[in-house]
């Protein structure tokens, strides 16, 4: 899964009974380039994007999400749910 997404491989992979990858990235608020992902429990944010986490259930990077806005509401707005 090292290869760059986009939505025709995503449709592709969805009718072949795969998952969709999702990763949780925290944003730059002046320009909205990614400075972040996140890369699990114990490391919480990497800037380097090798240690993202992917999740295959959207509902569990959700829950995930909404635990990190949690932690830092001053950030809420940037931790955003984004297709790996």
């Amino acid at each position: 899964m090292s290869e760059r997404w986009n939505f025709r491989t995503l449709l592709e992979e969805q009718q072949k009974g795969r998952t969709t990858p999702y990763c949780i990235t925290l944003r730059s608020r002046t320009d909205a380039k990614i400075i972040g992902w996140y890369a699990g429990r114990n490391t919480r944010w990497s800037t380097d994007h090798k240690w993202r986490k992917w999740f295959d259930n959207r509902d569990d990077a959700v829950a995930v999400r909404d635990e990190l806005r949690d932690l830092s509401p001053a950030n809420a707005s940037v931790i955003i749910i984004e297709l790996a």
